[in-house]
């Protein structure tokens, strides 16, 4: 081959691996581009959904306050304090004027024009699912000594089988314990003075159940429908944590979380009967001191079951707890001079919980959605 002919075919061999580079070049640029364009898409996509996603919990709390956004939709922009160019609409569907309700929550961008879209069901659950309790109630109790006036459920049993005490393991009745009826009790101020269900002189009746197998395993889940290890849960349903037992007063209600080492009241009053109390003690026990009256449930949470140690309780007030003392554990040997009785206004306060203390607004189990229905 001529010296010509090998400098075309140089040539020509160069200028076909340029082309090729140029083209290898020039599609990674666009696949580039389109990377990153799908990329930014995505990005700002995410951004949208995270804060349709916020805004649904916005809706849920708009709703929690005023229940009167029922079947109406509103529109936020700018003049609402978002950035100029995004819109988040919220709506409620609910069902005939009341819970349970469908909340939609859309957001828009419309510079890039990223939307989305994400619904979800809520409904009032009422934390406190046992209804009305034996005023004592206890996983294992072992003795009571001192001076006890316990006042029936009238109905703990069943209508018209009144329940004093309930416990999964056998109980002692020393000293001074008795028990009677609401009325009676009432009657008494406080005090079990006359027909007696159950004394140290008669022994135990009916109204007190000991070793029933039907006890429950987990007495916390029973109660608050939530595991005893996974009790921190409470508080994603509105419980409030407190540092002192003692702070609770008069005007106290709700429900009230202690994780300290010794659960101490001392006040005067705590709760009252149309606005009560749900105290927990999580591993504090319960030391409630004489001249003490609470409206409501006191719940001894042992956190760890498994261990061999358990809260204290000791309950000295004869002004009277009126509710139910209960416990996922046993009592021990236990020194009360106490009043305690089931009290009708408590109990209907729970249930009929017009502000929805008790009741907290939660998220129905497989409604959620990331689309509009039309």
């Amino acid at each position: 081959m001529s010296k010509e002919s090998r400098g075309f075919a140089t040539v020509g061999v160069t200028l076909m691996l340029m082309l090729i580079l140029a083209a290898i070049t020039l599609y990674a640029g666009k696949v580039l581009v389109m990377e990153k364009r799908i990329s930014r898409n995505e990005l700002q996509y995410a951004a949208a959904f995270a804060s349709a996603e916020s805004w649904l919990e916005s809706g849920a709390q708009r709703f929690f306050d005023d229940s009167a956004v029922c079947d109406t939709t509103e529109t936020y922009d700018s003049n609402s304090g978002l950035p100029a160019g995004h819109q988040a609409t919220l709506s409620w569907e609910c069902d005939s004027g009341t819970a349970p309700v469908t909340i939609t929550a859309s957001y828009l961008d419309s510079a890039s024009g990223a939307s989305a879209t994400v619904a979800e069901g809520y409904a009032f659950a009422p934390l406190f699912a046992l209804g009305s309790p034996a005023p004592l109630t206890f996983a294992s109790t072992a003795k009571f000594n001192g001076t006890m006036d316990l006042g029936a459920n009238p109905n703990g049993g069943g209508t018209g089988v009144p329940v004093s005490i309930w416990t999964g393991e056998s109980d002692d009745l020393t000293g001074a314990a008795e028990s009677c009826g609401y009325e009676e009790f009432e009657r008494g101020s406080g005090q079990c003075s006359g027909d007696t269900y159950s004394s140290k002189k008669d022994g135990m009746g009916n109204d007190i159940i000991v070793n029933d197998p039907a006890f429950p395993d987990d007495l916390f889940a029973f109660v608050f429908g939530i595991p005893t290890d996974q009790w921190r849960d409470i508080y994603y349903r509105g419980a409030q944590k407190i540092d002192d037992c003692g702070e609770l007063t008069a005007s106290s209600t709700g429900i009230f979380v202690y994780e300290g080492n010794s659960c101490v009241m001392q006040q005067a009053q705590a709760g009252s009967p149309s606005a009560p109390i749900i105290l927990i003690s999580a591993d504090g026990g319960m030391d409630v001191r004489n001249n003490t009256k609470v409206y409501g449930v006191l719940f001894s949470l042992d956190t760890d079951l498994s261990d061999s140690s358990e809260p204290k309780i000791s309950i000295k007030t004869k002004e009277g707890i009126l509710g139910s003392v209960m416990g996922n554990h046993g009592t021990g040997n236990t020194n009360s001079n106490l009043a305690l009785s089931w009290h009708p206004e408590v109990f209907s306060a729970y249930e009929d919980d017009p502000n929805k203390v008790f009741s907290p607004l939660v998220r129905v189990a497989g409604s959620w959605r990331d689309f509009a229905v039309e």
